[in-house]
């Protein structure tokens, strides 16, 4: 555990409730959760920058 780790990134976005968390061969971290203005977050899993988020409107495909 790194202490601080993401603190940044996630203060950008609102967060209610987490559901489930994934990393991603490329390193990034999915945070899923149920605030309509946040539901997928996601992170880079080494640093906890802030790659992107998406609102309500899901996409179709969370990995390219």
């Amino acid at each position: 555990m790194v202490p601080n780790w993401g603190r940044e990134a996630l203060a950008q976005v609102s967060v209610k409730n987490g559901h489930a968390a994934a990393i991603d061969a490329q390193g990034r971290l999915f945070y899923l959760t149920d605030d309509a203005r946040n539901n997928v977050i996601i992170l880079d899993s080494r640093t906890g920058t802030l790659l992107k988020h998406w609102t309500a409107r899901m996409p179709l495909s969370l990995i390219k």
